[in-house]
C-alpha cells in the first residue's frame, strides 16, 4: 500500500513539474502569440493572393477569354433592356394613338347627338 501511494504520489509530482516548466506567462507570451498570428494573417493573404494571380500564359489567356464572353454577356443584356424599352414606348404611343382616335369619335358622337340633321340616313 505505501508502494502504490509513493508511485501515485512521484506521478503527481512529476506531472505537476512538467506543467509548471511548460507554462508560460501570458505577459511574456502575448508578444510571441501576436507575431504568430500576424505571420498567420500575412501567409492566408499570400495565399488567398495567389489563388487570383494568373499561374502562366494560358492561365492568362483563359482569364482574357473569360472575361471578353463576360463583357459580352452584358452587351447582350443591356441590348435586351433597350429593346424592352423601344417596345413598352412603342405601346405607349400605340396606346396614345387610339386613346385620340376613341376622343374623336366621342367628339363625332356628341356632335351627332347635337345636329341630328347632319347624320345621314
Amino acid at each position: 500500500m505505501k508502494k502504490g501511494a509513493l508511485i501515485i504520489g512521484a506521478l503527481f509530482v512529476t506531472i505537476l513539474m512538467i506543467s509548471t516548466v511548460t507554462a508560460v506567462p501570458t505577459q511574456q507570451s502575448k508578444p510571441v502569440m501576436d507575431i504568430i498570428d500576424r505571420t498567420n494573417q500575412q501567409k492566408e493573404k499570400f495565399e488567398s493572393m495567389s489563388d487570383h494571380l494568373p499561374q502562366g500564359i494560358f492561365d492568362l489567356i483563359w482569364q482574357l477569354l473569360l472575361s471578353i464572353i463576360n463583357l459580352i454577356i452584358k452587351l447582350i443584356e443591356v441590348v435586351n433592356t433597350l429593346m424592352s424599352i423601344v417596345q413598352l414606348i412603342q405601346v405607349f404611343v400605340n396606346g396614345l394613338q387610339t386613346l385620340i382616335q376613341m376622343i374623336q369619335n366621342l367628339i363625332d358622337l356628341i356632335n351627332d347627338l347635337f345636329n341630328p340633321e347632319g347624320v345621314a340616313i
